[in-house]
């Protein structure tokens, strides 16, 4: 039986659907990296004990997949071949309550904690291996990441302004690019 934590998954996240050469690219994604990859006598495969958990938004469970030979299955069947579980947000929520992390705890909220990819990766780790220190974890990660959600805030007002310029003219414009060259 392979133990299921996050440090021997991955997931990445997609538009709004999944097909099978996004499931292709994902996996080549895996046998090419560094962590979950290794080289094999038949080239660079996916370690053994590695499941790909693919984190998708929408896909279609009836959707077939047609190989060169004529033959078809069905997309989450092709997914188990490859060894790679498609999952919603709401299976990973259901998970983590398994493993007994709070209800109010959800993979969303530790996304939008999270610096980058490699920061979710650590956090669900540390979540997933104590859940009774969920809170403080996230907590912490938070405060660690205080500049990075101000930047976004700054961004985020920039834009705004920047649509409300667009509206007003090139005088606004000028003001703004001043500004830019001041700075």
């Amino acid at each position: 039986m392979i133990e299921e934590s996050p440090t021997n998954m991955t997931k990445r996240q997609i538009g709004p659907r999944v097909s099978s050469l996004v499931l292709d690219d994902f996996l080549n994604v895996l046998k090419n990296s560094k962590e979950f990859g290794v080289d094999t006598p038949e080239g660079r495969a996916k370690k053994e004990n590695v499941i790909g958990m693919f984190a998708a938004s929408t896909f279609n469970p009836n959707e077939n997949v047609k190989f060169q030979d004529g033959s078809t299955i069905s997309l989450p069947s092709y997914a188990e071949r490859l060894n790679i579980q498609i999952l919603k947000a709401s299976d990973l929520n259901k998970k983590l309550q398994e493993n007994g992390v709070d209800k109010k705890i959800t993979v969303r909220m530790i996304c939008r904690i999270a610096r980058d990819e490699k920061d979710v990766r650590t956090l669900m780790d540390g979540v997933w291996k104590t859940p009774e220190k969920a809170q403080e974890i996230l907590s912490e990660a938070e405060q660690r990441n205080q500049s990075i959600y101000e930047f976004e805030r700054q961004l985020e007002q920039e834009s705004v302004g920047d649509s409300e310029s667009e509206t007003k003219g090139n005088e606004t414009s000028n003001i703004a690019a001043d500004n830019l060259s001041a700075a």
